[in-house]
């Protein structure tokens, strides 16, 4: 874990950047070494890991739950933490809808979608992944993830047998590949972008002015292809189209280099909070699946009138659980549960679900942590043949082989 982690923080400061073409051809791929609950708990308590990192790596091993009760979630902004009778009279004149139809339907009228996510809220990379499908067949065919460690293809091709995140067709479990693609959710809604015919990009940035030159690698992008229609996945802020407490972010400098405006949609005000209050608003919308909200004039509703830093707001219902793994993860078609027994390693212990197609250091499927003997706890997988590594808090292995039919 360590060497990983002082490899990732190296590989994101341009000193490092400058030499590393010349060290890949001698070092080994860095391997992001998921961690079992407990350990990352007892981190946050000693000082060695903060609530962003412990809850990030939370979902890394499906604890949602454990995730959200860290005291990681963004600050509620924009007057949404609090509710007026003008509020609610506004509001009433919108109606709810489906969120991915919709959305779907509105990307038609523009060339950039810039959606985000909180990184703890695997969720939100669902819903993402629900609209692939869709804003392909209207014309989008570059996808752009905050998430990827945006090293060039000839670096990255000598960590990863001569291939490219495009080529190969999934995340490494590296930060070679990023971040938050050691998420399962994460890695899986990149796969299927691939599959789907998207060419995935890089375009993140650290620094002074990380926000400028963010927008700076996206417009790349329309320099080379003009007519180029492009989704965006990024982190909270990132997305908001005029400055927020005199700071710009990302998506308004897009707009002032390319002359676009993108469809802006914001998806962690109206949503579950465990660890800090929710939103008004949220409590006092019940539906069972993602939302937005159109008005009888075909506008979407974000919040208030005059609202300019984002255009659409999405609504997720409260997760529910089943076998202790969020129902979301079931709404995705051909997602099945599979229960793992009779482990010899012991407990606890995590389990980790490859394709057996894919390398030895594809990023898994799914990943669960099972506590004690008769745990509930379920891997949710679609069908195919899969590659089981079942490891214990000494390292201990077992391997077995599954197909899901």
């Amino acid at each position: 874990m360590i060497k990983s982690v002082v490899f990732l923080v190296l590989l994101l400061t341009n000193s490092f950047f400058t030499s590393l073409n010349s060290q890949a051809d001698t070092m080994a791929l860095p391997i992001f070494q998921h961690r079992l609950s407990k350990n990352l708990i007892e981190d946050l308590s000693n000082g060695a890991l903060d609530e962003s990192k412990v809850a990030s790596q939370l979902t890394y091993i499906g604890e949602y739950l454990k995730a959200q009760e860290i005291s990681y979630d963004g600050p509620i902004a924009w007057g949404f933490d609090t509710l007026t009778w003008e509020d609610q009279v506004y509001f009433a004149d919108f109606s709810p809808i489906d969120a991915i139809a919709s959305i779907i339907e509105e990307s038609a009228k523009h060339q950039i979608v810039i959606i985000n996510e909180a990184h703890h809220k695997p969720q939100h990379r669902m819903l993402t992944r629900s609209l692939l499908k869709g804003l392909y067949q209207n014309g989008y065919k570059y996808f752009g993830l905050e998430a990827l460690t945006n090293l060039n293809d000839s670096i990255e091709r000598k960590f990863s047998h001569g291939t490219t995140i495009n080529e190969r067709g999934y995340p490494l479990n590296s930060p070679v590949s990023g971040t938050y693609t050691s998420e399962p959710q994460m890695s899986n809604l990149i796969r299927e972008a691939i599959t789907i015919g998207f060419t995935i990009f890089k375009y993140e940035e650290f620094g002074k002015e990380r926000e400028q030159n963010q927008a700076k690698n996206i417009a790349k992008i329309l320099e080379e292809d003009p007519e180029a229609k492009i989704l965006i996945h990024c982190g909270w802020y990132h997305l908001l189209e005029k400055a927020n407490n005199e700071k710009r972010w990302m998506a308004s400098y897009l707009s002032e280099y390319t002359g676009i405006n993108p469809l802006t949609i914001y998806q962690d005000i109206l949503v579950e909070r465990y660890s800090s209050k929710e939103s008004p608003f949220y409590e006092m919308i019940k539906y069972d699946s993602p939302k937005v909200f159109r008005n009888q004039f075909g506008e979407y509703y974000n919040g208030f009138k005059g609202n300019s830093y984002f255009d659409i707001l999405v609504y997720h219902p409260r997760t529910q659980f089943v076998m202790n793994r969020p129902n979301w993860l079931y709404h995705y078609p051909g997602n099945k549960s599979y229960d793992i027994e009779n482990i010899t390693v012991g407990y606890p212990c995590l389990i980790k679900a490859y394709k057996s197609n894919e390398d030895s250091h594809a990023m898994p499927i799914d990943i669960i942590e099972k506590d004690y003997e008769n745990d509930p706890t379920v891997l949710c997988l679609p069908l195919g043949e899969y590659r089981l590594e079942i490891t214990n808090d000494s390292g201990d292995k077992e391997i077995r082989t599954i197909i899901i039919k």
